[in-house]
């Protein structure tokens, strides 16, 4: 890569899956495209686990264009955030390391991962590892309400099969392990430097420190924030953008991924949005905010594996989707 152009590619992948990279190391985030039914979700059993499904992995990467993944990084332990890491790490990329919880951990110990794979995991205090040009930060935070399958995973036991594609796991055995904000730093041999901030969760609760970082970026999970009493979505708001001075806002966790991405973009009869809040008005209450922030962020709605490039001005990409909402079906 030269220093005299850098680059930090963002892909978008659905729900919270984000594919960071320089051209030199690869980073993904969250990493769930299995999107297992809503029965398989919230009635999963043993006879009807939910169930990592590697062609639409494959799929999705060959869309985004992702061909090599130097870390993992989970935000939590949810399964539609944290299921098919471990499939990935021991079935695509097996030289990848994985960065999160200690429940991260104990999940990848379950499926057979060695625990050479795994950086030291995060705490209770903000942890960072470096890879490459990259700094990857994981900060404690919260769940958005609601908060269902609470706690921390013990032991790696119930995971034995999380990697097989015909036995699965009860999906509450996905505790969420500690919640983190993700800050993601590249800087060039130059000095130059570029930020992403993703929030997995609409949760920052107000009896958090503060954010102190300064990113370019936020991933800002939208589902819960469609009212002014969920979530208390002006803090929520404020600690997220305004307090890290990010000039880009980008709508994550909106999709409905109970559902193929595949379906959602060519079945008119799919929903394209997730079932549990009023999505729309959730994605227009943070566009109209986003105009009186005192950050003078813009908002932008990537599509389905599109990709932007931080390092390059927005309207590079799509000028008329500049403080729009894009229109999916």
């Amino acid at each position: 890569m030269s220093s005299s152009s850098p680059v930090m590619k963002v892909t978008f992948l659905g729900n919270t899956t984000l594919h960071v990279s320089d051209g030199n190391t690869s980073i993904l985030v969250d990493s769930f495209m299995s999107r297992c039914s809503l029965e398989e979700a919230f009635g999963s059993t043993h006879e009807n686990p939910c169930k990592v499904r590697p062609s639409r992995i494959s799929d999705y990467l060959s869309r985004g264009g992702i061909t090599d993944v130097d870390v993992l990084v989970i935000g939590h332990c949810h399964y539609d955030h944290a299921l098919d890491f471990p499939y990935i790490a021991a079935n695509i990329f097996p030289e990848a390391k994985i960065f999160g919880s200690r429940s991260t951990k104990m999940i990848g110990l379950g499926a057979g991962l060695d625990e050479s794979r795994f950086f030291p995991s995060a705490g209770a205090s903000p942890s960072s590892i470096r890879f490459g040009n990259f700094t990857i930060k994981l900060i404690p935070s919260t769940h958005a309400d609601p908060w269902i399958f609470q706690g921390e995973i013990e032991s790696p036991e119930p995971f034995r099969h999380i990697a097989n594609p015909e036995m699965g796991v009860i999906s509450s055995e996905l505790k969420d392990g500690g919640v983190y904000t993700i800050v993601i730093t590249h800087k060039t041999e130059n000095g130059e430097t570029r930020s992403l901030l993703a929030q997995n969760t609409a949760g920052y609760s107000p009896d958090l420190p503060p954010l102190t970082e300064k990113v370019d970026a936020v991933f800002m999970t939208i589902t819960g924030l469609s009212t002014p009493e969920q979530n208390d979505r002006e803090n929520n708001y404020r600690n997220l953008v305004e307090n890290t001075g990010a000039r880009l806002v980008v709508p994550i966790h909106w999709d409905n991924f109970f559902a193929d991405i595949n379906d959602i973009l060519n079945d008119p009869a799919t929903d394209p949005y997730i079932f549990s809040d009023n999505i729309p008005q959730a994605l227009g209450w943070v566009l109209e905010r986003t105009k009186i922030s005192s950050s003078h962020a813009v908002f932008y709605m990537m599509k389905f594996f599109e990709t932007i490039d931080l390092y390059q001005d927005m309207d590079v990409a799509d000028p008329k989707r500049i403080n729009t909402l894009w229109t999916i079906k």
